[in-house]
């Protein structure tokens, strides 16, 4: 079996939906399922990760992982609730993960369990609480 095709079995064990494009892989997955498979990714393909964009959508916040595997430009996407905006710390297992999830925490108000990030990334002008990034009111 080769890579593409042993990549899009793993992915249906833990993704209802993929698209994939050209060299480009869309997955999207459950917060509930994003570290195991991440932790898979990294042992079994050798991901490297790139970043995480974050986007606010009104009454959820969409979170995008980029990663390369082997030239391939893996895209895992999944939302969480706004309300309760919390999700799981990918930085310990990679590392260049936690600089983004402070940012990302700082500029939107997300907490990433497992981490406190007791200082400021991005301005110390922001009043506590106040997030940037943030649409309207909650």
């Amino acid at each position: 079996m080769n890579f593409f095709a042993a990549l899009q079995k793993d992915v249906k064990m833990f993704s209802k939906a993929y698209k994939v494009r050209d060299k480009e892989f869309w997955i999207e997955l459950d917060k509930k399922t994003l570290r195991s498979f991440l932790k898979g990714l990294k042992e079994k393909y050798d991901a490297h990760f790139i970043t995480i964009t974050a986007s606010d959508l009104g009454s959820k916040i969409q979170l995008i992982y980029h990663f390369d595997v082997n030239g391939l430009l893996i895209n895992i996407k999944m939302m969480i609730g706004k309300l309760f905006a919390v999700i799981d710390s990918v930085s310990d297992i990679f590392r260049g993960a936690e600089w983004i999830e402070g940012e990302i925490s700082e500029m939107l108000g997300v907490k990433f369990r497992g981490k406190n990030y007791s200082r400021r990334f991005l301005s110390e002008r922001f009043s506590e609480g106040f997030h940037p990034l943030r649409r309207g009111k909650l």
